[in-house]
């Protein structure tokens, strides 16, 4: 509630929630400018009057008034019934009334003012608390019984997937915001996927080893797998052997496709590139005359990395692998993929290095950009000049089953007409760069030799599919190989020598 002083400020009334059979102490303490309720917030008054009478009454119990002057404090324990909320309520000596809409009298100082506590039924409150399991803090809800819960904003957890709000620690019972109502006081709980590594690059001598530890929030069985197995090999256990020279990556996935990884290099140096946002250089050294490329494209925006639910999967990046001739003094230019955006009003940025954008109209019709893609330029930084590609992820639909293409390979897969090749970009793409959905909801495609494209609209709310994902290339190198849908999160580039 709110009143006015006779200068036309608004004041707000405080509100008591009393339930079952107990009493409640209310607190009131008074100053010359203020009164502060129990709940500790600030309740003004006006400044020209010294002295409060303080009345409880109800049909319940018997008329209680105490006398509160100016400076001191008032513990009164007020019994209670069933469910009820509990008003202040301001009046005069004369017992008019003063707010609820009205405006104070004049008052003259020490003219005393009569405060009830005038109690009515009400439907009851229940506190929802939301465990967030390791995930950002989310705050709890008061809501009335019968009533449905606020979907809240999705908590987010460095390395997982947030899947959504269960009533239940198990996660059995997935909570619904737009059925599910209250009766109780109650806590949801959030469930997350994914797997962590201790390592995310090992160096190892032909015939050592190292065992990788993996970390997951919801235990599952962990496939460990090598993609280049001539150079190192992983056990089920996670235990590496390093076998002969070059680069590998380790594998990490769990059974339902959370992946992650660790760079593993054999009786090389290396230099490791991570995702940064801006073009990074390395200048071959001397006496080096060949050297080992392994680079990931990034992965398309979408529900594993939003935390969306309503989303489509992102389309993962793809890896390409090659040996280049070199000499001492060259300049290798290195782009490395950064992830796609995700948003629920308006653009959804495409991640950097090629992604094409996403566009979203609401949280159940989200959008999400295509991932970028790595590659290496030799002595040159335009498009021409790139010798190595793996491509990045179709960015994810607007819905959980909208299709979506996976990056890298001679082309990208999963999205026919809109996956890249070698020769041309998929329908709205271009050469390096992943088409945008202007303002339809959905995903953007992915960035490669040549973008993926995707479906477009001028019409904000217009539905389409997920992104096609970009193509890889290996033509520039020797030794070359390329993979589709292999990398989740941002690219990654290594070179070894």
């Amino acid at each position: 509630m709110k009143f006015k002083n006779r200068l036309g400020k608004f004041f707000i009334v405080g509100i008591l929630i009393l339930s079952g059979g107990a009493c409640t102490l209310l607190n009131m303490n008074v100053s010359e400018t203020q009164v502060t309720i129990n709940t500790g917030s600030d309740r003004a008054i006006p400044t020209d009057v010294a002295t409060l009478v303080l009345t409880v009454s109800a049909d319940d119990m018997d008329s209680i008034t105490k006398i509160v002057t100016a400076g001191s404090s008032l513990n009164l324990t007020v019994p209670s019934g069933n469910d009820r909320r509990f008003y202040l309520i301001a009046k005069d000596s004369s017992s008019t009334t003063l707010y609820r809409g009205e405006a104070f009298a004049d008052l003259v100082a020490g003219e005393s003012i009569s405060v009830a506590i005038q109690m009515e039924n009400v439907t009851p409150l229940f506190t929802v608390t939301f465990e967030s399991n390791g995930g950002t803090a989310v705050s709890s809800q008061l809501i009335s019984q019968g009533e449905l819960v606020s979907q809240p904003s999705y908590p987010t957890l460095s390395s997982y997937s947030f899947l959504g709000w269960y009533s239940d620690p198990a996660f059995t019972t997935l909570w619904s915001f737009s059925t599910n109502t209250v009766s109780e006081n109650m806590t949801l709980y959030a469930k997350w996927d994914g797997v962590e590594l201790d390592q995310t690059g090992i160096q190892l001598g032909i015939d050592g080893t190292q065992t990788l530890t993996a970390t997951m929030i919801t235990v599952q069985t962990l496939t460990w797998s090598s993609d280049n197995e001539s150079v190192a090999t992983v056990d089920a256990a996670g235990l590496v052997t390093g076998v002969s020279d070059g680069i590998a990556i380790i594998t990490a996935a769990t059974d339902t496709d959370y992946r992650a990884t660790c760079a593993v290099i054999v009786n090389l140096q290396h230099e490791n590139y991570d995702y940064s946002g801006v073009m990074q250089t390395w200048t071959v050294p001397n006496g080096v005359s060949q050297i080992y490329l392994y680079l990931r494209g990034a992965e398309g925006g979408g529900s594993r990395l939003s935390s969306n639910t309503a989303s489509g999967l992102g389309g993962l990046g793809g890896s390409s692998y090659g040996t280049l001739a070199v000499t001492e003094g060259d300049i290798i230019n290195i782009f490395v993929g950064g992830q796609g955006g995700s948003s629920e009003t308006g653009l959804a940025a495409g991640g950097w290095n090629g992604g094409g954008s996403g566009y979203g109209s609401s949280a159940g019709e989200p959008g999400n950009g295509g991932g970028g893609a790595s590659d290496i330029r030799l002595n040159g930084t335009a498009l021409t000049d790139r010798i190595i590609v793996a491509g990045g992820g179709g960015g994810g639909g607007e819905d959980s089953g909208d299709s979506v293409g996976q990056g890298g390979g001679l082309e990208g897969t999963g999205y026919t007409g809109y996956d890249a090749t070698q020769l041309a970009a998929g329908t709205g793409g271009a050469f390096g760069v992943g088409g945008s959905t202007d303002m339809a909801d959905g995903g953007g495609g992915g960035g490669g030799w040549y973008g993926g494209g995707t479906e477009t609209s001028t019409t904000i709310g217009a539905d389409s599919q997920g992104g096609g994902g970009g193509s890889g290339y290996i033509d520039g190198v020797s030794n070359g190989t390329t993979t589709a849908g292999m990398n989740q999160g941002n690219g990654r580039i290594v070179i070894g020598y």
